[in-house]
C-alpha cells in the first residue's frame, strides 16, 4: 500500500513590489503635491516682495513729508522778507508710462529762517520744491535753497530727495476755509495740503498715494 502523501495548503500571497500602475500613479500624486507646493511658494514670495516694496515706498513718501514739514514749520513772516509763498500749479501726460493723463506736477516757493550752525542767527534763506523728471516722466523730488537775492533762473542746481515720483500736488488752505490748489495772494495761507504718489520704477503698478497737512506758523 501506497502511503498518500499529505500536502498543507497554503495562502495565497502576491508577489512583492508596486505594479507599473501603481508607479505611475504615486509619480501623477507627487507631481501634484510638488506643483502646489511650488505655486504656493512663488504666491508668499509675491506676497512678501509686494508688502516689503510698499514698505519702501511708504519710507520714501515719510522722507518727503519730514522734509516738508521742517521748511513749512520754519516759514518766515512776511513782515521780515517781504515775500509770502508762491505755489504753481502743473501737470505732466504720462500716459505711456503709467496709463494716466494729467498726473499732478505742482511746485511752491517761499521763504524760511534757518540756521547754519546751532548758535548761528537765523537766516532767511528761499526754499523752492519741484518735481525734476526723466524723458519717460519718472520725477524726483527736489528741493532748493537759495538766497533771498538770488533766485535761480532755472530749475537745475537741486538736490533730489525722493526718487519715483508719479504725481506731486498741493492745496491751500484760505482765510475763508477754502482748499485751493495754486497760491498766488498776499497773505501766507493756513495750511498746505500735501498728496504724493509713489512708484516703483521697475514695475509701475506697484504705487502708493499719501497726504499730509501741514500748518503754516501763525502770526505770519
Amino acid at each position: 500500500m501506497i502511503p498518500r502523501r499529505c500536502t498543507i495548503p497554503t495562502r495565497g500571497r502576491r508577489d512583492s513590489g508596486f505594479t507599473l500602475l501603481e508607479i505611475i500613479l504615486a509619480l501623477a500624486i507627487g507631481g501634484i503635491v510638488v506643483t502646489i507646493g511650488l505655486q504656493t511658494l512663488s504666491r508668499m514670495t509675491d506676497g512678501f516682495t509686494e508688502a516689503q516694496r510698499r514698505a519702501e515706498l511708504d519710507h520714501q513718501a515719510r522722507q518727503a513729508f519730514r522734509l516738508l514739514q521742517r521748511d513749512f514749520a520754519e516759514t518766515a513772516a512776511p513782515a521780515l522778507t517781504d515775500r509770502v509763498l508762491e505755489g504753481e500749479t502743473g501737470e505732466i501726460d504720462a500716459e505711456a508710462l503709467w496709463g494716466a493723463e494729467g498726473l499732478e506736477d505742482d511746485s511752491a516757493s517761499w521763504t524760511i529762517l534757518t540756521r547754519g550752525a546751532p548758535d548761528d542767527l537765523e537766516q532767511p534763506v528761499n526754499v523752492r520744491y519741484h518735481i525734476e523728471r526723466t524723458a519717460e516722466g519718472m520725477g524726483a523730488l527736489v528741493r532748493m535753497a537759495y538766497p533771498l537775492d538770488n533766485a535761480p533762473d532755472n530749475e537745475d542746481g537741486g538736490q533730489a530727495h525722493v526718487q519715483g515720483v508719479a504725481a506731486f500736488r498741493l492745496d491751500y488752505l484760505g482765510a475763508d476755509g477754502e482748499w485751493s490748489r495754486g497760491w498766488t495772494d498776499d497773505a501766507q495761507p493756513r495750511a498746505v495740503r500735501v498728496s504724493i504718489t509713489l512708484v516703483d520704477e521697475d514695475r509701475p503698478e506697484r504705487q502708493v498715494a499719501r497726504q499730509a497737512v501741514f500748518p503754516i506758523p501763525t502770526g505770519q
